[in-house]
């Protein structure tokens, strides 16, 4: 019974990993939200970076926990759970419409970061980009991508370095950051005013691409302790980065404000070494998370059908690409507060569910294979 009552410490790693390396792609890893949701607010942007802790923490704990509730097996499940079967279906579908912007925004990154580090031509870099997802998604090596998802949490410890650095050379920066701000034309978030709005909405445009995954990762622990434990140590360690991220940027706010990869120009500054390092850092962040999302798209056209899949990945890939050629800080600050929006209504959905009325938890379940749901086996 005592050891019931334990933690179970390679439990909670290995949830809190698996939401980092979910949640970290081109934005995070390039610090173009960052810059946008956060830093373009100046210092009011600390509020913000306060306002997205609290809640990356409680959707990711809230997320994981109801997967383990209901033994989350799709995405569909989960949102007639949260939403009810008609509204939880419109949702499932808008998602795989959201899945296919955010694949865009990958491919946009990818070729933003090439370009800023070798100088390559922008659109050469897309199409780098875009025939290497491609070729993986048409090839099918799924271990190797998942092998490479491991790179999350190595972005987080490489990442608070490089902004922890950035801030501690450049305190004066960071102190007369409120003057330079005035005299640089730096774009907020598309229809975002307050910084208490922008701090919300930089959490809440990522909800909807970790509903699917955070709750089918909750469905393999048992313990709820372990549940909760993970997702605060994953959102907890996400906004570590975020922050010290955010202190970095307003610390050299003249040389990054323009930037399409503001982090990489804070790596720069720091080491040769650090630049090369980082940039492999975030390719490998994007490839990890475009490569999964060209396959969900693909999977949901295709079905099962081989030829139709591949005809699918091609075209997925054509259309993407043409999207990508868009700035990737322009698709950035219009389309994620959109997401956001639709993310604040999950998130009342999902406080609704937990914390008030946890409704028809049986209808939803998913049985497990000795027959019994996992609000049985509670």
């Amino acid at each position: 019974m005592e050891k019931e009552n334990k933690f179970d410490l390679k439990t909670i790693i290995s949830v809190a990993g698996a939401c980092l390396s979910c949640i970290i792609g081109a934005g995070t890893a390039s610090g173009q939200e960052i810059l946008q949701f956060l830093v373009s607010f100046g210092y009011w942007g600390i509020g913000g970076c306060i306002i997205a802790l609290i809640l990356y923490i409680w959707y990711t704990t809230v997320l994981v926990d109801i997967g383990r509730r209901i033994h989350a097996q799709s995405s569909k499940q989960v949102f007639g759970y949260l939403l009810g079967d008609k509204f939880g279906m419109l949702m499932d579908y808008f998602t795989f419409v959201m899945v296919f912007l955010i694949f865009v925004v990958m491919l946009s990154g990818a070729g933003a970061t090439i370009s800023q580090y070798t100088g390559m031509n922008e659109i050469t870099a897309r199409i780098v980009a875009t025939i290497v997802v491609l070729c993986t998604v048409l090839l099918g090596i799924e271990k190797f991508v998942n092998i490479l998802g491991c790179v999350g949490p190595v972005i987080v410890v490489i990442g608070a370095l490089i902004g922890l650095i950035s801030f501690l050379q450049n305190i004066d920066g960071f102190l007369h950051a409120g003057e330079i701000m005035k005299t640089l034309n730096m774009a907020h978030p598309s229809g975002v005013h307050s910084w208490w709005v922008s701090g919300i909405l930089y959490v809440t445009f990522t909800v909807m691409i970790a509903v699917p995954f955070y709750t089918k990762l909750g469905s393999e622990v048992k313990e709820r302790k372990n549940a909760v434990a993970g997702g605060i140590v994953a959102g907890a360690g996400f906004m570590l980065v975020a922050i010290l991220f955010y202190l970095g940027m307003l610390s050299s706010i003249d040389k990054v404000y323009d930037k399409q990869v503001p982090t990489l120009e804070l790596a720069k500054a720091i080491s040769p070494f650090f630049a090369f390092m980082f940039t492999v850092l975030i390719l490998l962040a994007i490839y990890s998370t475009a490569v999964p999302l060209c396959w969900t798209v693909c999977s949901k056209v295709a079905g099962t059908n081989k030829i139709r899949y591949k005809i699918c990945a091609v075209v997925t890939c054509i259309i993407g690409f043409f999207g990508a050629l868009f700035p990737f800080a322009s698709i950035i600050g219009v389309v994620y507060p959109y997401l956001g929006i639709v993310g604040i209504i999950l998130c009342i959905a999902m406080f609704y569910r937990y914390h008030i009325n946890p409704g028809d938890v049986e209808k939803y379940s998913h049985p497990t294979i000795n027959g019994k749901t996992a609000e049985e086996k509670e």
